[in-house]
């Protein structure tokens, strides 16, 4: 059975995901809090990695960084979600005038 890893520190979604995933025959082992996601890495056949975009940017990029440069881990694929929008991070579709092509 493969198995996932997920870090996501939100419980509501954290659930939702667990149970989509094991519903449909995923082993999905979870942390909330990314420096654990390394050692959990280290003891277990990872498949996917799913990782919430809402942490820290600094760490994000040091995961990232870290997995990739490991040769145990660096062909682990990688999802990472954000369950949040952030206000004023999209404004909408831009109008374009003719003049300007």
């Amino acid at each position: 059975m493969k198995k996932i890893l997920l870090v996501e520190n939100s419980e509501a979604l954290s659930k939702n995901i667990i149970y989509n995933l094991q519903g449909d025959g995923y082993t999905v082992l979870h942390t909330e809090v990314l420096s654990e996601s390394y050692k959990i890495l280290a003891e277990s056949n990872i498949s996917l990695i799913i990782a919430d975009m809402g942490f820290d940017a600094d760490q994000i990029i040091k995961f990232t960084t870290t997995i990739s440069k490991d040769s145990n881990f660096k062909l682990i694929p990688f999802l990472m979600l954000s369950d949040e929008i952030k206000m004023n991070s999209y404004n909408g579709p831009k109008s374009v005038s003719k003049n300007q092509f």
